[in-house]
C-alpha cells in the first residue's frame, strides 16, 4: 500500500511540475546591441546579461520564436525613431527609446512598435520589462476636461487581423485618462473579436486603484495562458522603482477567439509598443512635449507557471505578489 502511494504522489510530482520554464531571451540594451534605422530591428549581443542574449541567434532561432522587427507607421526619424540611448535617470545605463513627435503620413495615429511574429505554439509565456514615462506625460495627466481611451502599450494578436488566419482575436494593454476631472493614469486590458471590419470588444478591464508613476522606472510583467472562459489567462503586475509589485489585473476569461476550434497558441505580439490617434500627438507637441516611452531590462519566459499569494504584512493587505516560478 505505501508503495502504491508513493507512486501515486511520483505521478503527481511529475505531472505539476512537466512544464519547466524556460528563459527564451532578455537584454538590458546594453553597448554592443545596436538598432538598425533603416531596416527597423535589433542586432547585437547584450554582454550585460548572461546568454539567451542575442538578439538574433538566440530569440529569432529559437524554436518557438518566429521574428523580430521594429514596425514603424509612415513618416521619418523627424517625426518618430526608436533608438537605444542613455537612461535619463542614470549615465551609466542604456534603454530603448520610443520617441513620438508627429503621426503618420496620413495624419490619423502614429505607431513605434515591437513585433514578435509567426510564432510556433507559444501557448504560455511571461514577459518582464521597466518602464519610464518622462515628464512630458504630465501634459497629459494635467489635461483639464479632456481624456484618453486609446494609447497601446502592448498588443496580443490570437489570431492577428492583417492574415488569413481567421478567428481574429487580439488583446490590448493601454494606458489610459478615464476621468477628465482626475490626473490620474491607469492601466486597461481589453480583447477584441473582429467578425467583419470592426473590432468587437469581448471583454474589457478598467483599472482604478494604480495611478501610472511619470519619472520614476516601473516593472512590468504578463503572464498569458491560452484558453477558454474556464482555462484562460492574462495577469499583470506592476512594481514601481522603491514600491512593491501590485496585481492590477488577472483575468480568468478567453485569451483565444471563442469561435476558434483548433488554437494554435500566439502567433503574433507586440511586446512594446506606443500607439495612439493624432489628437493625443498633437496635443502633448503643441503644449511643448513629445510623445514618448522608455524601455529596459527585457526579458521573455516560456511556460511559467505563476502563484499569486496576498502579502503577511498587515501595511500591505489587499496587495497581491506575482511570482514566476523559474
Amino acid at each position: 500500500m505505501r508503495l502504491k502511494l508513493l507512486f501515486l504522489l511520483l505521478l503527481i510530482s511529475i505531472n505539476v511540475f512537466s512544464q519547466i520554464p524556460e528563459l527564451i531571451f532578455h537584454s538590458g540594451f546594453e553597448p554592443n546591441t545596436y538598432v538598425i534605422t533603416a531596416g527597423g530591428d535589433i542586432k547585437g549581443l547584450d554582454n550585460s546579461v548572461s546568454p539567451p542574449n542575442d538578439w538574433v541567434y538566440d530569440l529569432e532561432t529559437h524554436p518557438n520564436i518566429g521574428n523580430f522587427s521594429i514596425f514603424y507607421q509612415g513618416g521619418d526619424e523627424t517625426m518618430r525613431f526608436a533608438r537605444i540611448i542613455q537612461d535619463p535617470t542614470d549615465p551609466t545605463n542604456k534603454v530603448l527609446h520610443y520617441w513620438l513627435k508627429h503621426p503618420n503620413v496620413e495624419g490619423t495615429k502614429g505607431r513605434i512598435q515591437a513585433d514578435i511574429y509567426e510564432n510556433n505554439n507559444l501557448y504560455e509565456f511571461s514577459q518582464k520589462v521597466r518602464i519610464y514615462l518622462p515628464n512630458d506625460w504630465n501634459i497629459i495627466k494635467n489635461a483639464v476636461g479632456g481624456t484618453v481611451g486609446w494609447l497601446t502599450i502592448m498588443e496580443f494578436w490570437n489570431n492577428a487581423g492583417w492574415t488569413s488566419e481567421g478567428n481574429r482575436f487580439r488583446m490590448t494593454l493601454g494606458i489610459h485618462k478615464n476621468d477628465p476631472l482626475s490626473s490620474d493614469l491607469t492601466f486597461n486590458l481589453s480583447a477584441d473579436t473582429k467578425p467583419a471590419d470592426i473590432w468587437i470588444t469581448y471583454w474589457n478591464e478598467s483599472d482604478t486603484t494604480f495611478s501610472i508613476p511619470v519619472e520614476q522606472w516601473m516593472t512590468v510583467e504578463i503572464y498569458f495562458k491560452e484558453g477558454n472562459a474556464s482555462n484562460g489567462r492574462f495577469v499583470l503586475a506592476v512594481t514601481p522603482d522603491g514600491g512593491v509589485k501590485q496585481i492590477i489585473f488577472d483575468v480568468t476569461d478567453f485569451t483565444y477567439h471563442p469561435d476558434d476550434t483548433s488554437p494554435d497558441g500566439m502567433k503574433h505580439y507586440n511586446p512594446m509598443k506606443l500607439y495612439t490617434s493624432d489628437n493625443v500627438i498633437d496635443y502633448v507637441r503643441n503644449k511643448g512635449g513629445v510623445l514618448q516611452l522608455y524601455w529596459d531590462d527585457f526579458e521573455l519566459w516560456k511556460d511559467t507557471n505563476i502563484t499569486l499569494s496576498t502579502s503577511e504584512n498587515e501595511n500591505l493587505k489587499g496587495i497581491f505578489y506575482f511570482d514566476v516560478l523559474r
